[in-house]
């Protein structure tokens, strides 16, 4: 009988520490067999979960039937149930986190030449971020959300010479990446990763 109260609290533990463990996993090495990983726990910790419950219900069942009452049958129930349920919010959190951290594009400039930009500017769908005065060497990095589908452009002043060219050709609400963007004196050169 003590067996479906430890499989009840095996069946909260494992999906909750699988989940943490995949999250921190991703967030160290960004790899996406991480992320499918990460989507089939939840879909493993949900038949966990739902078994963890039935097997706490027939322990507690089984225990008040053989007499045993008050404080042990109680304290039993409250954390083989606190042990189940954490995973709902500790699942919620990792999701909303990984969505964000997937989502978001993040823009980096390097200033590579030995003058002053005077002005940079990122356009493009729900974005127009303008930074002023970035000096020899600095750099300069904008997460950025986008509202709808278009084109990401850039604008830079050098020396009142204006370069402007594309960050990223498509860019979505629903779709993150990453763009470095190194301005040199006599170019622009920008590498991307989606």
């Amino acid at each position: 009988m003590k067996a479906l109260y430890g499989i009840s609290l095996f069946c909260g533990l494992a999906p909750l520490m699988a989940g943490i463990t995949i999250y921190v996993l991703w967030l160290l090495t960004g790899r996406e067999v991480f992320v499918l990983a990460g989507i089939y726990t939840i879909y493993v910790g949900l038949a966990l979960v739902t078994l963890g419950f039935v097997c706490l219900v027939v322990y507690l069942y089984k225990l008040t039937r053989r007499g045993v009452r008050g404080k042990p049958v109680i304290k039993r129930a409250v954390i083989g149930t606190s042990v189940l349920l954490v995973n709902l919010p500790v699942c919620l959190l990792i999701v909303v986190l990984a969505f964000t951290d997937l989502t978001e594009f993040t823009v980096l400039v390097e200033n590579e030449s030995d003058v002053t930009i005077s002005q940079f500017k990122l356009s493009g769908p729900g974005v127009d971020e303008l930074w002023e005065n970035i000096g020899p060497g600095e750099l300069f990095e904008s997460p950025i959300r986008f509202t709808h589908d278009g084109t990401l452009t850039y604008s830079a002043w050098i020396d009142s010479f204006q370069y402007r060219g594309v960050v990223a050709g498509y860019v979505t609400n629903g779709l993150g990446g990453w763009a470095e963007v190194i301005v040199r004196r006599d170019t622009v050169i920008v590498e991307t990763g989606l």
